[in-house]
């Protein structure tokens, strides 16, 4: 049912449409249930009204999914011209409104507090911070949009439209590695739909993509399946050990007719095996076939299966297959295959390739990795990514994921054949050299820096030098304090130097680590240094620990230590071959980072 419109003046002189509509909203009660009673009904709600208003819809729509509120869609009429209007409750007494024309141009959004006043955002639709911050938030959600940011600048090769490729890598930083049932969880959902809901430009293809990620992943979604059945693969393409081991399992959705959800795969994953599915995302037939041939299959097996899959239309998704003892506290999530999903475009009917992965020979591939590296540090999890190479990951703790593709196909001469190193948090480390830049009066670069807490807050200590390089090494204590007068934040920037006392002698050993980690590094950035000596230096020094530093003096220091003008010397030995990293403390606030062999 419509909301009551608003009877046409007889003066020539009527209010836009905006004005009216917001005339409009400062009169209604949103929060009656009789408001309720004219809303779009909920099977509609997602397909009415223009494309501005459904996205809109679909990024509220995740705020109900995480049980945080409700999201209702009214459609009024104003002179002849049609309003939407969307509303959404929250846990506490504010609501949020959206107002969109019948042509789904904005006419204003805001938050109506407990009093029923509407507070109207001076920048429109600044209310969808309140759901999907566009700052903040978890590590997966500040890459992803940093990797959607990057993909509209000018210079790359698709220009500033978002390209399908790009979509989808900046995907793959919410969907992850981990084993979780929830690969993607409502905060990262939200960030999905808050890109499609702000227009972000993009090819037809990439919103698609996004749009069908978004949907799959929908959280809050549970699906029940009638008669679900599996045989082995082998009974449609043919015997062979590759379909003699996978599984081909299909069944019917209950419910009603809507988009595939990961929910309904999971469901006949574990009907068919009692393991779960994960990491599930929109493929293309190609994307579709190249997982089954990292499962073993050979190309003609792979492009049987897909075919086979694909008919009538059928939509393709890819995804990885996990087995979990949640009884158990000590059992670990164990990879247990990949897989390929298809869906008729109703979500009524689906089906899955199961497709088990058989690890290598963990005596070969560790004395592979030894070999090449000269570490013996097991990985976390080992996935095939296709005949002969095999991704590796490491999981140091309070550092992050350390990925690798080992390649063996010659197995006399195994190699590194790519690396990924795990991702520092560049939004720190942007507002500190910001800080720092406005505090000095100078571009200022941060190396590193290490948390530190007192009676005024919390705060870093950066070790930071001029841009360019050009200058010495310093150390500054920057705190950050609210200023809630101008709703923004006072920062205190002062020079530290390291003193004697325990405190600031375990402060300079914290960030003696660091900075030696990143000289470490930055020793075999060179592209002319292979990947094999990136992994050694990552697995020696990101698994090292301020115990692990060795804490120097004159008498057996490499490059010279002088009491009366250093501090404190700490060397962090043997990060690439014999070369070890030496950070030396100076009692007048400098510090110095070399390397020795």
């Amino acid at each position: 049912m419509p909301i009551s419109p608003i009877a046409s003046p007889n003066s020539a002189g009527a209010p836009s449409l905006l004005d009216a509509a917001r005339e409009w909203a400062e009169n209604v009660n949103f929060s009656s249930p009789g408001f309720d009673r004219k809303a779009v009904a909920r099977t509609k709600a997602a397909e009415t009204g223009p494309p501005a208003v459904q996205r809109a819809f679909a990024l509220y729509s995740s705020w109900e999914d995480r049980d945080l509120g409700a999201v209702r869609l009214l459609r009024g009429d104003f002179w002849g011209r049609t309003v939407y209007a969307i509303r959404t409750t929250t846990d506490g007494d504010d609501l949020l409104l959206e107002l969109y024309s019948g042509r789904g141009s904005v006419l204003g959004s805001g938050v109506i507090g407990a009093d029923g006043k509407i507070r109207w955002d001076e920048v429109p639709l600044a209310v969808r911070d309140r759901v999907a911050p566009k700052a903040g938030g978890a590590p997966s959600v500040v890459e992803y949009r940093e990797a959607i940011a990057a993909a509209q600048d000018p210079g790359t090769t698709a220009g500033s439209k978002i390209a399908t490729d790009e979509a989808k890598a900046a995907a793959r930083r919410l969907l992850g590695t981990e084993l979780s049932l929830a690969s993607i969880d409502g905060e990262e959902n939200a960030a999905l739909r808050r890109t499609l809901a702000d227009a972000e430009p993009m090819t037809d293809a990439a919103r698609t993509y996004l749009l069908r990620l978004s949907t799959l992943q929908a959280t809050g979604v549970f699906k029940e399946l009638r008669e679900p059945r599996s045989k082995p693969l082998a009974e449609l393409i043919g015997a062979s050990p590759f379909a003699d081991a996978a599984t081909l399992s299909s069944a019917q959705v209950k419910g009603r007719k809507e988009a595939p959800r990961a929910s309904a795969f999971g469901q006949l994953v574990r009907a068919a095996h009692g393991w779960h599915a994960t990491q599930l995302a929109p493929a293309t037939a190609r994307e579709a076939e190249a997982v089954l041939r990292a499962a073993g299959a050979s190309p003609k097996e792979a492009a049987q299966t897909v075919a086979a899959l694909s008919r009538n239309g059928a939509l393709l998704f890819t995804g990885v297959v996990f087995s979990h003892d949640a009884a158990s506290s000590n059992d670990v999530p164990t990879r247990e295959g990949l897989a390929v999903f298809a869906s008729t475009k109703d979500g009524k009917r689906i089906s899955a390739v199961v497709a088990p992965i058989a690890p290598p020979d963990p005596v070969s591939l560790q004395g592979a990795i030894q070999a090449i590296t000269g570490v013996d540090r097991v990985p976390d999890e080992v996935v095939l990514a296709a005949p002969g190479l095999w991704d590796v990951e490491w999981r140091p703790i309070g550092v992050g994921a350390l990925k690798a593709q080992i390649d063996l196909r010659n197995p006399a001469k195994p190699k590194v054949a790519a690396i990924t190193l795990p991702p520092e948090d560049r939004a720190l480390r942007q507002l500190l050299e910001a800080d720092l830049t406005q505090a000095l009066g100078a571009p200022t670069e941060v190396l590193g820096w290490v948390g530190r807490d007192n009676a005024d807050g919390p705060g870093n200590v950066a070790a930071h030098r001029p841009v360019g390089g050009d200058g010495p090494i310093t150390l500054s204590e920057v705190r950050v304090r609210p200023d809630f007068d101008n709703n923004g934040r006072i920062v205190t920037v002062t020079a530290k130097r390291l003193g004697a006392g325990q405190g600031d002698q375990t402060l300079g050993q914290d960030l003696a680590l660091i900075l030696a980690r990143r000289h470490a590094a930055a020793t075999v950035a060179d592209p002319q240094i292979g990947d094999d000596a990136r992994l050694e230096v990552a697995l020696r020094t990101l698994y090292a620990s301020a115990g692990d530093l060795v804490r120097l003096n004159a008498e057996d220091s490499p490059v010279g230590f002088n009491p009366a003008v250093d501090r404190a010397q700490w060397m962090l030995p043997s990060v690439w071959g014999g070369n070890a990293v030496i950070v030396t403390h100076k009692k007048n606030g400098t510090l110095t980072v070399e390397d020795q062999d």
